[in-house]
């Protein structure tokens, strides 16, 4: 499931550099490993500090700060294109 979640951010680093989409590819994904771990075991210490509940509004609070700081990445090109599709 993890890999589904990072193929969007690849495609993005992708057209970023070009001539180095490897190491764009590999930043990208190992950055995005590293962040998640980092904010799963914060959301760990606040769910054993102030409950489930409180984790899973700081999961909503990051959704939403994730889409909106997304909005502007790729204005008037519209969607990228997954797969072919």
């Amino acid at each position: 499931m993890d890999e589904v979640a990072t193929i969007p951010l690849v495609l993005v680093a992708q057209d970023a550099p070009p001539g180095h989409v490897g190491l764009a590819s590999g930043v990208t994904i190992g950055l995005s490993v590293g962040v998640g771990a980092g904010i799963t075991a914060l959301l760990g210490i606040l769910a054993d500090a102030h409950g489930t509940e409180a984790a899973l509004y700081a999961c909503v609070a990051l959704a939403l700060a994730a889409f909106l700081s997304a909005l502007p990445l790729n204005p008037g090109r519209g969607w990228p294109r997954v797969f072919g599709v």
